[in-house]
């Protein structure tokens, strides 16, 4: 029998919990399509010059990872599969980052930026329709260096409910494991639901928390509702001065949220610790 290599042990990992799109990022050259490797054939593209093949973050892996400067991203067309609601399980997105620089003038100056999700941006003359991203705040914001988040919104945007994470894990040129849950909606009046973060492996912040719920009295409410924007991949919304500067690697999204023990599992095989 062929011994199994960690790259053959990581991509089987995140398989067997059946995603609906997987984008390993493996591409040698940036003209090529962005292949979707879940069977759903949800394949993305390039928009600028991202650049391609370089080393992964999986320990071991030939699989190659790409990294993203300027205004470059992937663009991968709409699916109802990417959102929220549509599965009535909820969402989970994984996704290996490294940030090449924390120091961001970001959307509207506000310092932060959001470097992937599902959305989009009034600045580009689209309809505004957020779900869900991740957000990264630079190095020196007043009041959050560093924290890199994962939220929810309303269509219309505005404030969201998000789980966050601050400490030493968000390092430049460092890669970090990041798995955003986001439970499926309810009746806040039946059950307290909202967004998990997990950070190498390890849970972070989620319910019941407060500012992770989607109902937070008094602040806000987010009902999760499906939109039609695309997902993009080192942005949200392909906003002026919201892209990463960094590499990005084996980006993967769940319909349903994943168990702690399968997140522990797939970082595990990740950084070398299980092969199998």
């Amino acid at each position: 029998m062929k011994p199994k290599t960690w790259t053959d042990a990581y991509a089987e990992a995140v398989l067997a919990d059946r995603p609906v799109g997987y984008w390993r990022l493996n591409e040698r050259t940036y003209n090529k399509q962005v292949a979707d490797e879940s069977g759903h054939n949800n394949h993305g593209s390039f928009v600028g010059r991202p650049s391609a093949g370089e080393q992964g973050a999986i320990r071991g892996s030939a699989n190659c990872s790409m990294s993203f400067a300027s205004d470059a991203h992937v663009s991968i067309p709409h699916s109802p599969d990417f959102s929220i609601q549509t599965s009535g399980e909820g969402l989970s997105v994984e996704v290996w980052m490294r940030p090449d620089t924390l120091l961001y003038e970001g959307e509207d100056n506000r310092k932060y930026i959001h470097w992937l999700g599902k959305g989009k941006s009034a600045q580009r003359g689209e309809p505004k329709h957020m779900e869900w991203g991740f957000r990264l705040y630079s190095s020196d914001h007043p009041q959050r260096p560093r924290r890199i988040s994962a939220y929810a919104w309303n269509p219309q945007g505005g404030e969201g409910a998000g789980a966050f994470y601050e400490g030493s894990l968000v390092a430049e040129g460092g890669w970090i494991h990041l798995v955003a849950c986001f439970q499926h909606y309810v009746d806040p009046c039946v059950i307290k639901t909202g967004v998990q973060l997990f950070v190498n492996g390890e849970f972070v912040q989620g319910p019941p928390s407060s500012g992770t719920l989607y109902f937070n009295q008094g602040n806000w409410s987010v009902v999760p509702r499906n939109g039609d924007a695309p997902l993009r991949l080192a942005t949200r919304s392909a906003t002026a001065n919201s892209f990463l500067t960094g590499g990005i690697d084996e980006v993967a999204v769940y319909p349903k949220v994943l168990t702690p023990e399968r997140i522990k599992w797939h970082f595990d095989i990740g950084v070398g610790r299980r092969c199998r």
